[in-house]
């Protein structure tokens, strides 16, 4: 029985008590530490014998003939707990943390000296290779999986205001002022063959229903990339985007307090009960217990959850249970597998609130294991996890759901978040973030821009845009043509044009920041004071090719632009003034990533977070002319390679993450300055993860360049020891940024250089900062340590979410 059923259940007493006068309450009891239900706990109205017993999810059910006081709740290893009830209300629903009295617990636990603890531990990580299930072949199995997401906590008087009353008919009932409502549905059984070198899967059932915010298969890549399955042979365990430490760690002694709760005997096996918990509840650990078989130091048997004060944002709570089963005589592989999170997103930083939330229920069955030698053939059968009722109402309330108008809308918002366009049948508006923008050369500037949606044709698109701006008083347009083709869709073939302007020095800034709004746009309006107004108006056109598959991208793009000077950017030889610079190019780019998942929407791609390392390759041939004021071009025969290399990473462990990347480029050949390197800096209100906070626009120039960023986010390494303070789960960053590089051709003879500094003393700038304010500002202190003529010292506040 799970919680959602249980729920259900009790529920049922509601309506007997439409029809009684008795006061009813009913509840569920926590543990305060993890946020995990209590099973066994005596529960009664004060000065009365009128009792009950908390079931397997913590439920409780109490009636009285008369009005009571307050409800005792009473369990050994916890702190007794009184609950006031509200005297102006007949019926109740309460929820109860027991805090744990670690006093009883160590009198109550059996604790052998801390050399039989280690000597388990010991062998247990002497016998980790061998024993655990990643490294295991030569067998098969049916595995069924499901997950469930919905929001719970909805309460009654929301759904009687007018936009949300259509809701009803996909709300299913769990307490008579909770409700939840069904978000995504997955249930997949399948055929696992374990070979040396590969798993080979044959899916034998499969339903997929979500609530159409996200795609079905958008939603499972989203949660597959940052909520796996915890293997606890591992030293961390990854979750989030963040490594918690696994209590059987090599480390574990630093950061757990292990105690033996006692030896059992399963099938005649001995069995290491041992209790785990934190020493400190704040840090990314887990509490709870494993089973160790006595004899090859196998696990048999685990249960964890979450500290209910770890330093952890929107997730209220998680709770992991995993069986094993003997797969042979020595080895043990896993027999079931249920996760249980709850998030939310909560202000007042206390968790115990019952705000909205949204629950994610993960369970997977492992059946018919047998050892591929073994010629014996499974009929498919469809199990409880397939034909339950629950599940098949699940279902169909999703379906309802995805009728309702507001759900519509609800989906349009989150596209615009995620995409950036507003659908209007077979055309779409946007990037919506381009509609308005400032800068020092346009001024303020209004576009409307557009393309045919996919609802015309889902591997063809054609657009385009119209802008004017206040400030030059120019009309900006642009058009596009784009087609998919090929197996799976992979290949995609473009021709742009674009009378636009853009930042200077901003041309690759895609590299390090895939998933950023691309051009000028309403977050680079306004800046942070440094000098920021160098900005460059072209005509160019483009024609791109690209193909991408997993951990692999390629582009070739061929483009011919003609660019042109302006009050910021002067083009000046001696005396000569040039009005445009004609440049025709070719640039290859190749992308590498490891284990990363992405999500295809229409013509754009998103990229989910990785632990590995992503390079970007890149290479650009180009020739260019001048055309003076004379209305004369003048050629230069020289060609000019550029040559470009990335590489970021975000490392994780459990003090927090280390953020690093690498760029490097070289200019070979004399070209115009604009060609040049330059360190990026803050782009307004829209803030690069890899960027420079107090260096000005363009001043520095490099034909070689190299640069590094380096950042560190603790997970509360300081405030997590802070009485009082370590409430507000805020965090600390530390980082450094350098640029080093210089000019060694004679750019100087094509174009006089604006005026700027040398790179050959690296740049140096270094800070710190307090991080997770509210769950989503960073504030830092930022020191220049080179080049302090002109600035020391600058603050920055930032919005940085993360879990």
């Amino acid at each position: 029985m799970n919680n959602f059923f249980s729920a259900i259940i009790l529920s049922f007493f509601f309506v007997l008590n439409a029809v009684s006068q008795d006061i009813i309450v009913i509840g569920q009891v926590f543990s305060a530490e993890d946020g995990a239900p209590v099973s066994g706990a005596s529960v009664w109205f004060s000065g009365t014998k009128i009792g009950a017993t908390t079931n397997e999810e913590g439920y409780f059910f109490l009636q009285s003939p008369q009005m009571e006081k307050a409800v005792i709740v009473s369990m050994l290893g916890y702190k007794r707990r009184e609950a006031k009830l509200d005297k102006s209300r007949r019926d109740q629903m309460l929820e109860i943390y027991l805090k744990e009295d670690r006093s009883i617990l160590d009198e109550i636990i059996v604790t052998p000296n801390k050399a039989e603890i280690n000597r388990i531990l010991k062998s247990f990580h002497q016998n980790r290779a061998k024993n655990n299930p990643e490294n295991f072949s030569g067998f098969e199995l049916e595995k069924s999986s499901l997950t469930r997401l919905y929001l719970s906590n909805i309460r009654q008087k929301w759904l009687q205001k007018k936009i949300f009353s259509e809701l009803k008919a996909g709300i299913l009932q769990i307490e008579d002022s909770t409700l939840i409502m069904p978000i995504h549905l997955n249930i997949l059984k399948e055929n696992k063959k374990y070979f040396e070198k590969e798993i080979i899967d044959s899916t034998l059932f499969s339903e997929n229903k979500t609530v159409e915010l996200f795609g079905n298969e958008q939603l499972n890549l989203i949660l597959g990339a940052y909520i796996s399955q915890a293997n606890f042979y591992k030293n961390t365990i990854d979750l989030f985007g963040k490594s918690f430490l696994s209590p059987t760690a090599k480390n574990g002694n630093l950061y757990y307090d292990y105690f033996i709760v006692d030896t059992i005997y399963i099938d005649g096996v001995k069995n290491y009960e041992i209790r785990f918990r934190p020493k400190n509840a704040k840090n990314l650990t887990f509490d709870g217990t494993m089973r160790i078989d006595a004899a090859n130091f196998a696990l048999t048997k685990v249960t964890a959850a979450l500290p209910k004060s770890v330093n952890l944002n929107y997730v209220n709570s998680l709770v992991i249970e995993q069986d094993f089963t003997k797969l042979d005589t020595t080895k043990y592989f896993y027999k079931s597998v249920n996760q249980d999170i709850s998030f939310n997103y909560n202000f007042t930083f206390d968790k115990n609130q019952n705000y909205i939330s949204a629950i994610l229920n993960q369970k997977s069955d492992y059946e018919n294991l047998r050892l591929l030698s073994d010629s014996v053939k499974v009929d498919f059968a469809e199990n409880e996890m397939i034909l339950s009722p629950e599940n098949r109402s699940f279902s169909s309330t999703i379906d309802t759901i995805n009728a309702a108008k507001i759900q519509k809308a609800a989906a349009a918002i989150v596209d615009i978040i995620m995409n950036g366009y507003i659908h209007a049948g077979k055309v779409d508006f946007g990037p919506v973030a381009n509609f308005v923008r400032y800068n020092a050369l346009e001024g303020l500037r209004l576009t409307l821009s557009m393309r045919t949606s996919e609802k015309l044709n889902k591997n063809f698109t054609v657009g385009g845009y119209i802008g004017h701006s206040y400030a030059d008083r120019k009309l900006k347009y642009g058009g596009e043509i784009q087609a998919r083709f090929g197996a799976k869709k992979r290949n995609t073939i473009g021709l742009f044009y674009d009378n636009d302007v853009q930042r200077f020095g901003y041309g690759d800034a895609l590299l390090l920041n895939e998933n950023m709004v691309s051009g000028e746009n309403i977050f680079t309006s306004f800046s942070w004071g440094q000098q920021y107004n160098k900005l460059l108006h072209s005509r160019k056109a483009e024609i791109k090719y690209g193909f991408e598959k997993r951990g692999i991208r390629f582009s070739l793009n061929a483009r011919a632009a003609k660019i042109y000077e302006n009050p910021f950017l002067h083009f000046q030889k001696d005396d000569m003034l040039f009005l445009n610079i004609n440049l025709v190019s070719a640039t290859a780019n190749l992308r590498m990533s490891f284990k990363e998942s992405s999500l295809d929407n229409f013509f754009h791609r998103y990229y989910l977070s990785t632990k590995y390392p992503i390079i970007n390759i890149q290479a650009e041939y180009g020739f260019y002319d001048l055309h003076n004021s004379k209305n004369e071009f003048i050629s230069f025969k020289n060609p000019y390679l550029k040559l470009k290399l990335t590489v970021k990473q975000t490392v994780t462990f459990p003090l927090g993450k280390f953020n690093y990347a690498l760029e490097t480029s070289k200019l070979f050949g004399n070209a115009p300055y604009i060609l040049l390197e330059s360190p990026t800096s803050i782009r307004g209100l829209w803030y690069n993860a890899y960027n420079f906070d107090l260096v000005n626009q363009n001043e520095f120039l490099a034909d070689t360049y190299i640069s590094a960023y380096l950042k560190y986010y603790s997970n509360g390494l300081i405030f997590n020891n802070i009485p009082y303070i370590k409430k507000l789960n805020l965090r600390e960053t530390a980082f450094v940024n350098i640029a080093w590089g210089g000019i060694f051709g004679n750019h100087s003879s094509i174009l006089d250089m604006p005026q700027h500094k040398n790179l050959n003393i690296p740049y140096i700038e270094a800070g710190i900062g307090i991080t997770n304010i509210l769950r989503f500002l960073s504030i830092e202190s930022v020191w220049r340590i080179t080049h302090r003529e002109e600035m020391k010292w600058g603050i920055r506040a930032k919005v940085y979410l993360d879990f």
